[in-house]
């Protein structure tokens, strides 16, 4: 994975042996990794996550000589404890959530358009939802045109000199577009647009896998970069 993909962490695991001793996934004086391979299972007492702090996050990202690792506000340690038949289970999951999102060009705010939730209402992509919108008649058809919720800015499809329905045009000299009223021949600024972008997490899943009557079953946790954990059982 090249640098400017690499997600950072926001967990570091830690190898707690039976006699005392433990293994951090990243060195404590000098940031170096160890890798998960290195873990003696045979010896296992705990397994846990812990959040960085400012210090271990500069230690460790110099390091790597890249971001490897950020503070995030608010986490706990998580640990698990190993019983002897349990053989530890973790990975991490690349989760990529793609969106949607307006933006105004009038005075730059940036939200999510949607009805059914409420307004202002806050989103895991941290933008807010606003269901603001002007409705304009065409054909005796309603069409419903976004509207800024910071400026009050919308995309006109109707002339708001003449009425007349607003032509999408091309420039003769370049292939940019532009929109104008066929009858008063004004361009009508579009202020409102739609981008498309995409949020990037790590999932840490963190658990153990027991034979029981020869048949295998595992429990894992699903943990999230806010804390959050999930569980799933297969016992």
């Amino acid at each position: 994975m090249s640098n400017e993909t690499f997600h950072p962490l926001v967990y570091f695991w830690i190898a707690f042996y039976k006699d005392k001793r433990c293994l951090p996934q990243f060195d404590i004086e000098n940031g170096r990794e160890n890798d998960f391979e290195s873990i003696d299972q045979t010896k296992l007492d705990k397994f846990g996550l812990f959040p960085f702090d400012t210090a271990f996050v500069t230690k460790v990202n110099r390091a790597k000589g890249f971001v490897v690792a950020k503070e995030s506000a608010g986490l706990s340690p998580i640990i698990m404890r190993l019983k002897e038949n349990q053989r530890l289970i973790f990975f991490r999951r690349n989760k990529v959530h793609t969106f949607t999102f307006q933006h105004c060009d009038k005075c730059g705010y940036n939200w999510q358009w949607m009805g059914g939730h409420k307004e202002g209402e806050g989103t895991e992509v941290g933008l807010l939802i606003f269901s603001n919108h002007i409705i304009q008649k065409y054909n005796n058809k309603d069409v419903v045109c976004a509207q800024c919720p910071k400026c009050g800015s919308f995309n006109a499809i109707i002339c708001p000199d003449c009425g007349t329905l607003i032509n999408e045009m091309k420039r003769s000299t370049s292939e940019e577009h532009f929109f104008m009223c066929p009858k008063c021949k004004k361009d009508v600024p579009r202020y409102i647009k739609m981008f498309e972008d995409q949020l990037r997490t790590l999932v840490y899943i963190m658990g153990y896998q027991v034979t029981v009557d020869g048949k295998n079953s595992k429990q894992v946790m699903f943990i999230d970069e806010n804390g959050i954990v999930e569980m799933d059982t297969n016992l």
